[in-house]
């Protein structure tokens, strides 16, 4: 098991965009992407090798406070809690598309290879994206 604590913003992965005669994708979450990278290698042990097989990922995606928060929730989140977010934009598919493809080959083989997801999106006091990947023993549910 392995566990990062990146202090990103969290940008959802969009769509590839077409240009003329071109596709190509947006310089803000290529930037990005490889802030995540930077952030993942920093961490990792020198002996980490890359892992393959089923995984399981637990992903926390933090959002910083809004300016409109009552008083009351501020100080929550100042306290180190978090409260959960119900808006945009979505997890399943911006969110852990972006954050799943900027990690492979540096943390797993091939995003493929993730068997089960568990992902939330929470305020929180600062932006930051918190995940866990764990090999899973068997491929047997």
């Amino acid at each position: 098991m392995i566990i990062f604590e990146l202090d990103i913003q969290v940008i959802p992965k969009q769509s590839v965009r077409q240009g003329k005669g071109f596709f190509y994708q947006d310089t803000k979450y290529l930037k990005y992407s490889r802030a995540i990278i930077k952030e993942v290698k920093k961490v990792l042990p020198n002996d980490f090798e890359i892992l393959d097989g089923y995984l399981k990922a637990t992903v926390i995606y933090v959002f910083p406070p809004l300016k409109g928060m009552s008083k009351k929730d501020k100080e929550y989140l100042e306290n180190g809690g978090y409260i959960y977010k119900n808006t945009r934009p979505d997890v399943t598919d911006n969110l852990n598309k972006g954050l799943f493809d900027a990690l492979q080959e540096v943390v797993y083989v091939d995003d493929s290879r993730i068997s089960e997801v568990t992902a939330s999106k929470v305020f929180g006091k600062q932006a930051k994206i918190i995940l866990k990947i764990e090999q899973l023993n068997s491929k047997y549910l």
